[in-house]
């Protein structure tokens, strides 16, 4: 009795180890296909390129944004682990970095009380049994695919039976099993760093879609309106005016990199996009090109407002008449696209993309004025 017992507690735990190591190796498996590797330089020039704002933490990288009208924020928190079994090998502590990625997208839809949708799993649904939170049906595809639950079933069934919310919600859980619809949002943990870009897209895509279904047919509407007048949706995050950052922001957040790395992927991605800005004149000359070339306009040389660096903007040559009749001290500003740094002199080159407004004459003009 004593060896039948002994061998079934090692079949038992040789299972369980088994089941562990699968699971393992299934979670590593999904980890390789969006990147896996930890690369918050990649994570940093995505978020340029797209305009997101990027918090370059060293532990919790995280940037976000607007995806097509949706709100979402996607973060990783990374670990590092130390490989003490190398060390009598190599003699050398080996450091690795292991990380798990979360997106989170806000759909602002008027979902039913209780509303989870996610995968189907025999875990997950164990768990709600146990729980007391039983499953709903809707239809063939969604049993297929999604263990859905909700305390007002008939609310939530006719929204998912609407073809567009059914086909974004397979497209999603196809690409991300992981994902899970909430009453207030659609949140994913992905395994490892989502820093193939490209993958990284196409899972923003995806939930924005589901988003975007969700609140077409179930719109999150407004604090309650007198009963005269009919409810209006609150604005997406899309909708609001689309502000342009100003240069002197950018070259500061450039100043705070923490790494040679973040430092030199932000002055690259300072290229992407144009800046506000507003410069001190200083003098006013030819414009040429970096090999010396004239360009036909004019460059104006100044310093930034509320920054150590200094500016040299070229003009096309449309503009030469309003940069003529700048004078020193002028401030003006405008939009403008950054070509090149140089770190050491503190020095931006620049091309301007609208003409100079200015905004404040030079002192002796005014007292002149008076």
């Amino acid at each position: 009795m004593d060896f039948d017992l002994s061998s079934l507690l090692a079949l038992a735990a040789t299972g369980f180890l088994a089941l562990g190591l699968l699971l393992y190796l299934r979670q590593w498996g999904r980890g390789l296909t969006h990147g896996g590797k930890v690369d918050r330089a990649a994570w940093e020039m995505f978020a340029a390129e797209h305009g997101y704002d990027y918090v370059p933490d060293p532990n919790r990288p995280r940037f976000r944004g607007v995806y097509d009208g949706v709100s979402f924020e996607v973060s990783a928190k990374i670990v590092k682990v130390n490989t003490r079994w190398m060390r009598p090998v190599t003699g050398v502590r080996v450091r690795n970095e292991y990380a798990n990625t979360w997106v989170r997208a806000t759909h602002r839809a008027a979902l039913p009380p209780g509303t989870v949708i996610r995968r189907k799993h025999w875990g997950i649904a164990l768990g709600s049994l146990l729980s007391g939170h039983p499953a709903i049906s809707v239809d063939e595809d969604y049993h297929a695919f999604f263990r859905i639950e909700c305390d007002v079933p008939e609310a939530l069934r006719a929204l998912l039976a609407h073809p567009d919310v059914k086909k974004a919600l397979l497209a999603m859980i196809a690409d991300i099993p992981e994902a899970v619809v909430h009453e207030r949002a659609i949140e994913a943990k992905l395994s490892g760093m989502a820093s193939d870009t490209s993958v990284l897209g196409t899972y923003l895509d995806r939930v924005s879609s589901v988003a975007r279904a969700l609140r077409e047919h179930a719109p999150q509407v407004d604090r309650a309106q007198p009963t005269d007048r009919t409810p209006v949706p609150l604005l997406a995050a899309a909708e609001l005016p689309e502000r342009t950052e100003s240069l002197t922001s950018a070259l500061k957040r450039l100043g705070t990199a923490s790494t040679r790395t973040s430092a030199s992927v932000q002055a690259s991605t300072l290229k992407l996009r144009p800046y506000s800005y507003e410069l001190e004149v200083r003098t006013v000359t030819e414009g040429s090109t970096r090999l010396g070339v004239p360009t036909g306009g004019l460059m104006v040389r100044g310093s930034l407002a509320r920054s150590p660096w200094r500016v040299e903007v070229n003009f096309p040559k449309e503009d030469n008449e309003a940069v003529r009749a700048l004078q020193p001290r002028y401030r003006i500003t405008g939009l403008l696209l950054v070509d090149d740094l140089r770190g050491v002199a503190q020095v931006a080159e620049c091309t301007a993309t609208t003409p100079p407004i200015v905004v404040e004459n030079a002192p002796e003009t005014r007292k002149g004025a008076h």
